[in-house]
């Protein structure tokens, strides 16, 4: 049959070299690329189907051949891997494509088991494992309390022991980030093998302390630094050790309160168990390296208390007043420690809440020097904080044997806390009388209006509006408006119009 083409509505005869279309040569060579690459990937893929068995049975699904193979074990529970990849745990039954497979099946604490199986000639594999004797293995390290791992598995932390071990060769891993260098190694254990490993683990950070030390002793923050540093790697020996070095920088005359007060507050983290407990010999080696420390401080300068503020307070902190005491005793010798020391380890005491130990040592002071008033001042104060009243007034008037040469604030202040006696007392006129003695001793402005506030909330409370509303306009024409105690002064004053 002759074969045309349509030129318009013409039949044409394609044998017409006019109008007959051909395909370039530079688009006939891309087609010819393109069936090459397909055909050499359906190439692969019958070559993975063919010689995989495992590939086989993936790729062909249900609809291609497959063969059943049942795998047991004595002991059962054992992984099997089939073609290397984990196909259950016996008793198994699975369906594979024909042709031999790699079987192995594992049990820890057994020795594996591997074969080649054919599934159509052998659908059954009953395996016994033989039982290996086990190794133990026992891990410690320093610092301790690292993360152990065998294998990539975590086992826990050192120092720990791991009874389940099977012979051969494992991967330990020990870590304790981010301070020190994880330690990697490979170890090989035979049967029945107790192995005793122990691991330091190198820290940058401790060297590079250790060496600053060595050139600056007395740069305590160093010794901060390394304090710091031990209690964030849980080593609470370390820490202590660290701490104990330190006398030197801390008895150095040119430190700072605020280096000081930051070294002991890594001190206090210690005493508290941040890193663990301390040995107590430990514990005791330490205090006794303080206390010798407190001692000279208190000897050296018994006037600058802020320097031994912070040891005394950790003292008391851990139950060691007693060891206050007697160092506070070994100033009774000096011409100028007589009792002072005493008063300032007592003010420490008063703000930390120990008042029956803040009068048994302002008690001594007294004793030691009677003519310290600012003692005199703070025991009657205390006698008062704790209700014992008559001893609270015999102090003030000793006090006020004493003040008539002192400056105005001691006058006024001496005063008012007569005044807030005689509340106690119920005796308000009397105090009323005293705060008005404290306004006329010309005190600072500051301390004056403190006290005027109290007379006024004094008179406000026993109903004298008049009286109070005077005084506390006179707080507000001597105070700062943005002061706290001229914006108490104002609300007060509102309130007393509005009612």
């Amino acid at each position: 049959m002759r074969r045309t083409k349509l030129r318009g509505n013409a039949p044409v005869d394609i044998r017409d070299v006019d109008t007959v279309e051909t395909a370039s040569p530079g688009r006939s060579r891309k087609s010819c690329l393109a069936l090459s690459v397909v055909a050499l990937l359906l190439i692969a893929a019958a070559a993975a189907v063919a010689f995989c068995p495992w590939v086989r049975s993936r790729l062909l699904g249900r609809g291609a051949p497959t063969v059943p193979l049942r795998v047991a074990s004595t002991p059962d529970g054992a992984d099997v891997f089939i073609d290397d990849q984990l196909a259950g745990s016996t008793p198994l039954s699975v369906q594979l494509a024909p042709g031999p497979h790699r079987l192995r099946v594992v049990k820890r604490g057994h020795r594996p088991w591997n074969e080649v199986v054919d599934p159509a000639a052998t659908p059954e594999v009953a395996t016994t494992l033989t039982r290996v004797k086990l190794a133990k293995l026992f891990v410690d390290s320093e610092p301790d309390r690292a993360d152990v791992f065998l294998d990539e598995e975590r086992r826990g932390t050192t120092p720990i022991e791991i009874p389940d071990v099977e012979a051969g060769v494992h991967t330990l891993l020990i870590r304790k980030e981010p301070l020190f260098q994880p330690s990697r190694q490979q170890i090989e254990l035979k049967e029945g093998e107790e192995r005793r490993l122990m691991v330091r683990l190198d820290s940058g950070l401790e060297r590079l302390y250790v060496e600053r030390i060595a050139k600056e002793p007395t740069k305590l923050s160093n010794h901060t630094e390394l304090v710091h540093l031990h209690l964030l790697n849980g080593d609470a020996e370390k820490a202590a050790e660290a701490a104990m070095g330190a006398t030197v920088a801390l008895c150095h005359p040119d430190l700072a309160p605020t280096e000081m007060g930051q070294f002991f507050e890594e001190v206090r983290k210690l005493m508290r168990g941040q890193a663990g407990a301390l040995r107590e010999a430990t514990r005791e080696k330490l205090f006794a390296s303080l206390i010798l420390l407190l001692e000279k401080m208190m000897t050296a300068a018994p006037a600058e208390y802020t320097r031994y503020d912070p040891v005394v307070t950790l003292f008391i902190q851990a139950e060691r007043f007693d060891d206050v005491a007697r160092a506070c005793e070994k100033t009774v010798a000096l011409p100028s420690g007589r009792g002072l020391v005493h008063y300032y380890v007592a003010t420490i005491c008063l703000r930390l809440g120990e008042l029956s130990k803040a009068i048994r040592l302002l008690e001594r002071a007294v004793e030691l020097q009677p003519t310290l008033l600012s003692a005199r001042m703070s025991l009657g104060s205390a006698y008062h904080r704790a209700e014992r009243l008559d001893d609270a007034m015999r102090q003030y008037a000793e006090a006020e044997k004493l003040v008539k040469d002192s400056s105005p604030y001691y006058q006024g202040y001496l005063h008012v806390e007569v005044a807030r006696l005689l509340v106690s007392r119920k005796d308000i006129e009397g105090a009323v009388a005293r705060y008005k003695k404290a306004l006329a001793a010309n005190a600072p402005t500051a301390y004056a209006c403190e006290w005027r506030m109290q007379l006024a909330e004094l008179l406000h409370e026993q109903g004298r509006k008049a009286e109070a509303i005077e005084h506390y306009k006179q707080v507000v024409q001597l105070t700062d408006p943005d002061s706290k105690i001229g914006i108490l002064a104002r609300k007060a004053l509102r309130r007393l119009s509005e009612k």
